[in-house]
């Protein structure tokens, strides 16, 4: 979730570590007790943001679904924001395409340019592939969407 721009800066390292507490907590009940902390400690003074996160805390419940490897590779979305900002940049310099298809080869292109880039696996990948397994039989047999 976008925050940034409704906490100030000073105090956002602070909120992002009490919010870091709530979806990195080893249970629902202690991300619920975390999550009570949190609005405790913030809506005072940043309402619209505790009133965002409220509204959206029933995406944060559906991680506790899985173990908490998977649960880290889910909500550590570093690489998937990178991803978007590149092909928003990318879509951004161009004024007006000729169509749909020009649009898909552009989005292509900068995917295989940042294919390139990424240097190696996620970490603890071999462990994160069990649990999936277990919790998540077929995941590895999704092909992609043509």
């Amino acid at each position: 979730m976008r925050f940034g721009l409704v906490v100030l800066k000073k105090p956002v390292s602070l909120f992002c570590s009490d919010i870091k507490n709530v979806y990195s907590a080893v249970s629902l009940n202690a991300a619920l007790d975390a999550f009570e902390s949190f609005r405790s400690k913030w809506e005072n003074g940043h309402s619209k943001v505790v009133k965002l996160w409220t509204g959206q805390f029933k995406y944060v419940e559906q991680l506790f679904k899985y173990p908490s490897e998977v649960r880290r590779v889910i909500y550590a979305t570093n690489t998937i924001e990178s991803v978007n900002a590149a092909l928003r940049k990318v879509t951004n310099l161009k004024g007006v395409l000729p169509g749909e298809n020009a649009l898909n080869k552009l989005l292509y292109l900068r995917i295989q340019n940042l294919l390139k880039t990424w240097k190696g696996p996620v970490r603890f990948w071999a462990d994160i592939k069990k649990k999936l397994d277990i919790c998540c039989p077929g995941w590895n047999e999704l092909k992609p969407v043509a």
